[in-house]
């Protein structure tokens, strides 16, 4: 089997879902790219993430080269104005630590680094980029069908 773009994203959504579920901050509402928008009029706090695949390159010589795919995740925390920044901080840390360095099936994150603060239409955002990687056989390249 060869584990792609559509296989690294799967496995991030269902580990930042697991972590969210499981976190001190379950009542705070997460969104990701390409689902439900949150309801601003509703909520106090929300959490928003994106995945992004940045860089591909080949990592082996010969004729089955293995590429390493590089991206990161992109996290927004957001708390109303007047509502304070620990909260947003305290969430942010919570998520570095919990994806630093970490190991998935086929997918690993590295450091995760705080991005920027910002304020918009009165809203409060602190964000965090947790970069990953992941090594693959091209399809074309994909043996599982030969005979020995």
């Amino acid at each position: 089997m060869v584990f792609g773009d559509a296989d690294a994203r799967n496995e991030l959504v269902k580990a930042i879902v697991a972590l969210w579920n499981n976190s001190p901050f379950k009542d705070v509402s997460i969104y990701h790219e390409n689902g439900p928008t949150p309801n601003l009029d509703q909520l106090s706090y929300f959490v928003s993430y994106e995945i992004q695949m940045v860089t591909s390159k080949q990592m082996t010589l010969g004729e089955k080269p293995i590429d390493r795919t590089t991206g990161f995740v992109q996290f927004y925390f957001a708390g109303k104005a007047g509502t304070g920044t620990l909260k947003l901080l305290t969430m942010r840390d919570f998520v570095k630590q919990a994806l630093k360095a970490k190991v998935f099936k086929s997918l690993k994150t590295t450091i995760p680094s705080p991005g920027r603060s910002d304020k918009d239409r009165g809203w409060h955002i602190e964000t965090l980029i947790v970069p990953f990687y992941f090594d693959g056989m091209p399809i074309a390249m994909n043996h599982s069908d030969e005979t020995p």
